[in-house]
């Protein structure tokens, strides 16, 4: 007799022998056990996942001559012929060269013949998708109203490119990816029964590779067996697939922790030299991220596709990095099996994304920066303490943050101490005041209190250095800030005034309110407030301005408009320019 491949000697018989498919089983048994079975059938999923098999099945149980049955004997001469193929009135047409409308007329002529032994003629037709345009409307007459002793199945692993007027018109079962353990039971099985010794890590390597195809693994495993004999070992197993060792994952790992460059590179010398597919690896190499990920969040192994024994060295190696790591490492590896496709120079990218994931910098949390920037409030105090008599003190919190921002990974003295952060920290660059510098070093405190009294003169002297400052930050903003002038300093509160014509530059000056805060600190050296007030004088240098001298586009025009126009204006709290904009709240 002839050797028979395992992927047809374990082809289920029966409903119940069809893996990982029960909800596509059972609903089928149920409709023949209560007569409901309908006109078509559409079976859709991925490949080797039972959707012709089941189709198989389903033409016994309706034909056997104990049926219609949802358990057919497949003992009977006509369950025999159709497990054979061999079944005139069970016709399996394939959709790919059976696909003009010339095919379908000639199967609607045949449809009117009465079955010659069974009792119902079925069609199985095998990607149906491929069909033409022509075929299916052919088919639809035909789908919705076939003669009683006809029922049509089709299958498909394109159910989008089948029309809708077809769909309407069948009873559609997805078929689902078979999950890892189900595939792996499945080999145990055909491996008890056909003297084969494989072990676990084997099978699972066959199993993952398969990508939820039972029938692919059952090929795969025929293909070992011609390769191994009838003792099947992982390490011939990879050297048969040409795939990648866990093992070498972990050792990359190592060497990303190690930011060892020069091994790195060795490292996918070794790799590419050994033969091994570049895609294959990097598609390793994501799950591989993906399981470190999952242990570290989870702290648990439940999620793991691997064996026992790497899932105990996934958990270990985790805590090694943060998620934010995990995620970006996942990120690159991904792009770069998207560019490496196109790519005439797969080495090169390869050895790119390798050299980029030893050179990732670790992330960081803004909580974590914020956090280290409170910590450099006791190196700022410490230093004030040292510094000699009669040098200024001016505080540079921007360096400060910009060295926080290029070692976010270093500790930063201060960062441990417990104690209640003092008021001086909500204020913007953590400017201490005098009465808290004055506790831990009075001549410091004798060395502030020496600056200039905060007057209204003096804000009118550094105007236009504070201008400067806030151009250096946002240009824009400091273009609205010249509309307006300081006028009166009372209560730590300094008042600003702008002219009622220019409320589109106090709006936008309010919204960076903080921004202007930060610039009269810089240039006072102490904190304000700020109030934004209107006036129906514009003033330049604390003098009028005349209207001939005004701008060109802020001449007052309300005088000359319609009075609906001026309500409007009024409501929002607008202005009107003399290229015909406006500008409101709004």
């Amino acid at each position: 007799m002839a050797y028979q491949v395992l992927a047809l000697k374990w082809r289920p018989s029966g409903f119940d022998q069809v893996v990982a498919q029960d909800h596509v089983t059972q609903t089928l048994k149920n409709a023949i056990t209560s007569n409901r079975i309908a006109n078509a059938y559409l079976f859709t999923g991925p490949r080797g996942v039972g959707k012709t098999t089941t189709a198989r099945i389903f033409a016994k149980a309706l034909n056997c001559k104990e049926g219609p049955t949802p358990n057919p004997c497949n003992h009977c001469s006509i369950c025999l012929k159709i497990t054979s193929g061999q079944c005139l009135d069970v016709l399996e047409i394939d959709g790919a060269s059976n696909r003009g409308i010339d095919e379908i007329r000639n199967l609607r002529e045949n449809i009117r013949y009465v079955p010659s032994s069974a009792k119902f003629k079925i069609y199985i037709v095998d990607e149906v998708h491929m069909l033409t345009t022509e075929a299916f409307n052919a088919l639809l007459k035909t789908l919705e109203e076939p003669p009683p002793h006809v029922r049509f199945i089709f299958a498909t692993t394109e159910p989008h490119k089948v029309p809708a007027t077809i769909l309407s018109r069948c009873q559609r079962f997805d078929f689902k990816r078979i999950p890892l353990e189900r595939i792996i039971g499945q080999l145990k099985l055909i491996c008890d029964n056909e003297n084969i010794q494989a072990d676990d890590e084997s099978l699972l390597l066959v199993a993952k590779k398969a990508d939820g195809s039972l029938r692919d693994a059952e090929s795969l495993l025929d293909q070992l067996v011609s390769f191994c004999g009838p003792e099947i070992k992982v390490d011939e197993v990879l050297k048969a697939f040409s795939a990648v060792s866990q093992d070498l994952y972990f050792q990359l790992t190592d060497i990303i922790l190690a930011n060892d460059i020069r091994t790195g590179l060795n490292f996918v010398d070794n790799l590419i030299s050994a033969g091994h597919d570049i895609n294959e690896f990097l598609m390793g190499l994501i799950e591989h991220l993906r399981n470190l990920l999952f242990s570290l969040a989870t702290e648990d192994k439940k999620l793991l596709e691997t064996s026992e024994n790497y899932k105990t060295r996934y958990l270990e190696v985790s805590g090694k990095f943060t998620q934010e790591d995990l995620l970006r490492m996942i990120q690159i590896v991904s792009d770069t099996e998207f560019k490496i496709k196109k790519s005439p120079n797969p080495r090169v990218k390869l050895e790119m994304c390798i050299f980029t994931l030893l050179k990732m910098n670790r992330s960081v949390t803004l909580t974590q920066v914020i956090e280290q920037l409170s910590g450099l409030k006791s190196d700022t105090v410490a230093d004030l303490k040292n510094k000699p008599s009669g040098v200024p003190v001016t505080p540079q919190p921007s360096q400060h943050a910009h060295a926080v921002a290029r070692e976010p990974g270093q500790k930063v003295s201060g960062q441990a101490d417990q104690k209640k952060k003092p008021d001086y920290l909500n204020q913007p660059y953590f400017e201490p005041s005098v009465s808290e510098i004055h506790e831990s070093s009075p001549g410091v405190a004798e060395e502030i209190s020496a600056q200039p009294t905060l007057t209204i003169d003096l804000f009118k002297t550094k105007w236009q250095e504070i201008i400067a400052n806030v151009q250096k930050r946002r240009v824009f903003v400091s273009v609205f800030l010249k509309e307006g002038q300081p006028v009166q300093f009372s209560e730590n509160t300094l008042k600003i005034e702008f002219h009622s014509e220019n409320g589109f530059q106090l709006e936008a000056v309010k919204k960076n309110r903080d921004l202007i805060l930060q610039a009269i600190q810089d240039i006072v050296g102490s904190t304000v407030q700020l109030e934004f007030i209107k006036s129906d004088q514009a003033k330049k240098n604390g003098e009028m301005i005349e209207e001939q001298d005004m701008p060109h586009n802020r001449i007052p025009v309300q005088k000359k408009i319609d009075p609906k126009v001026k309500r409007l204006i009024d409501i929002f709290e607008g202005e009107i320019l003399t290229n015909g904009g406006y500008h409101g709240k709004t």
